[in-house]
């Protein structure tokens, strides 16, 4: 366990996220990825959390923390690369489980992490960054 705190990846298993995981760990910070479908990183020190973990759910994000704390340590800070982005429809079409997810997975995802959090990040930090691979045309 690490008394000093973690750096917590969302997204971490690839992309934006994988990067990150990455070059904090190159760094020598203690780096915690998860991810709803966790895979490895190859040829780096980060820590993979193996269960499955959606931040879409203010429950999973909740207890996840708790088990992370409780194993890891405390969450000295956070970059939230998990992110989608969604289907372009006009806005009749928009079904609304949908919208609620993206927002929950790409807005409201931070404001529980910052909660859920038993060390309330007093010194940590918070990055934030979602892409998409596309833009609608």
């Amino acid at each position: 366990m690490n008394t000093d705190g973690i750096t917590l990846v969302t997204g971490g298993s690839r992309g934006i996220g994988a990067t990150a995981a990455t070059l904090l760990a190159e760094q020598g910070k203690t780096v915690v990825v998860v991810d709803i479908a966790p895979e490895p990183l190859p040829d780096t020190h980060a820590i993979l959390w193996p269960a499955p973990f959606d931040v879409a759910s203010e429950a999973a994000v909740v207890s996840g923390i708790a088990d992370i704390e409780t194993r890891h340590g405390p969450i000295a800070g956070l970059v939230n690369a998990a992110g989608i982005f969604g289907k372009m429809h006009p806005v009749e079409r928009v079904r609304m489980e949908n919208w609620d997810r993206e927002i929950n997975i790409d807005l409201r995802a931070l404001f529980w992490w910052r909660a859920a959090s038993a060390s309330g990040w007093p010194n940590g930090s918070m990055a934030r960054s979602s892409m998409s691979p596309r833009w609608p045309a």
